[in-house]
């Protein structure tokens, strides 16, 4: 009779339909879409920030401590038990100061220029895509656990004209600054964190990471080379864009240059 139980147990156990563990649905409970939002910040140890913040600020009145800052948005979807892809958007504000020049219509002294000290708000938005890795050697399991990312955005950055410091070679007005105020940047992201879930629904993001532009698409951007490499042709409007652009590229890497993140989420389905 004890044998006929033995066999009977384990002919049920062959009839069951068998679904192994390594075998799981990629997603958390078999959700793979999520929505974010994140907070990046870091303090502004350079400066000036868009309030004219910092350890380098425009004019006699300014400094003083202050946050670099980015928010964004994300769509997540999970591929396989350990990636996710993302769509980023994110937006920032930033300050920055700086001298330009311009012929001097009024000084008869040839070669003689304007100078201008110009402080200006910056206005950045980013689109891009990223790739997260989660680590299934610590347990985890997309979207959940520790990860690390890379990421490649596109911005685009406006700038504004706040304030401006006129020196004359002798009397106004001066020459048109001619300014485009426009300028494309793309650049390459790390970042690391964790991520943890909450009723099964809520998603907490937190961590930290690192911006590097990319130097190479100044050229087919903006039609400048960075800062530091500028050849003047002779043309001031030329010259004042490219090395507005040059300037903006530099100052939009150092203010995104390293950031602390923390974020929230939903899984939806």
């Amino acid at each position: 009779m004890n044998y006929f139980i033995v066999l009977l147990v384990m002919s049920t156990c062959f009839l069951i339909p068998r679904q192994p563990l390594y075998a799981q649905a990629p997603g958390y409970l078999g959700k793979k879409l999520s929505i974010h939002t994140d907070w990046n910040a870091f303090p502004a140890l350079g400066g000036p920030t868009s309030g004219n913040k910092g350890l380098t600020y425009y004019g006699d009145t300014g400094g003083g401590f202050a946050f670099n800052w980015r928010v964004g948005a994300a769509i997540g979807y999970i591929i396989s038990r350990k990636q996710q892809l993302r769509l980023l958007v994110n937006t920032f504000k930033t300050g920055m100061a700086d001298t330009y020049f311009t012929p001097s219509g009024n000084d008869p002294t040839i070669g003689s220029s304007d100078q201008h000290e110009l402080f200006f708000n910056l206005d950045g938005f980013s689109v891009g895509i990223s790739t997260r890795a989660y680590n299934l050697n610590k347990s985890a399991l997309a979207p959940l656990g520790i990860y690390s990312s890379w990421s490649l955005l596109y911005t685009q950055v406006k700038g504004k004209i706040l304030d401006k410091r006129t020196t004359y070679a002798l009397s106004g007005p001066h020459a048109p600054l001619g300014f485009d105020l426009k300028t494309n940047i793309y650049s390459l992201g790390y970042s690391f964190g964790r991520t943890q879930i909450l009723a099964d629904r809520f998603l907490i993001d937190y961590g930290a990471n690192l911006n590097f532009d990319i130097p190479i698409t100044y050229n087919a951007l903006n039609g400048t080379v960075s800062s530091g490499e500028l050849e003047f042709t002779g043309d001031y409007v030329r010259d004042n864009n490219r090395r507005y652009d040059g300037n903006v590229s530099d100052k939009v890497f150092g203010h995104s240059l390293f950031f602390f993140h923390v974020g929230v989420g939903f899984l939806i389905n």
